[in-house]
């Protein structure tokens, strides 16, 4: 799979997934093709999902094999028909973090992704249109 990193910790760090609206941990023990030093928010990373133990046996998600892109690499979402509306839930609203006042501590202030799921109409099936 492939996304960007959206949160770096001292030793661990999220990625914000193209192809599932959720954000994946990491251990830079899993980052293979660079120096976990050479991160940034933003940066484009492909991985494997896998499922591990948390401290209280409980299983999750994370990334391995975690290995930087060039920018522009991860392909997300478009809109397909220029022009149309569609309607949708705001499933996770795009907030500020880091910067003054974040509590961040690195003077850096980024915005993480929002989630939207769309709704589309429902569907004739073929036994109503005949």
């Amino acid at each position: 799979e492939q996304g960007i990193i959206c949160t770096l910790k001292d030793s661990f760090g999220f990625i914000h997934c193209a192809e599932r609206p959720e954000e994946i941990f990491f251990h830079y023990s899993e980052v293979s093709n660079c120096h976990p030093d050479e991160l940034q928010i933003d940066t484009e990373v492909e991985f494997r999902v896998g499922s591990s133990s948390t401290s209280d046996n409980e299983k999750k998600l994370s990334a391995f094999q975690v290995n930087a892109l060039p920018t522009g690499t991860v392909v997300w979402e478009t809109e397909e028909e220029d022009g149309r509306i569609f309607q949708g839930i705001v499933e996770k609203a795009v907030r500020n973090e880091g910067g003054r006042g974040g509590g961040g501590g690195s003077g850096k202030s980024y915005d993480t992704d929002g989630t939207i799921r769309v709704l589309l109409p429902e569907q004739p099936n073929e036994e109503e249109t005949n």
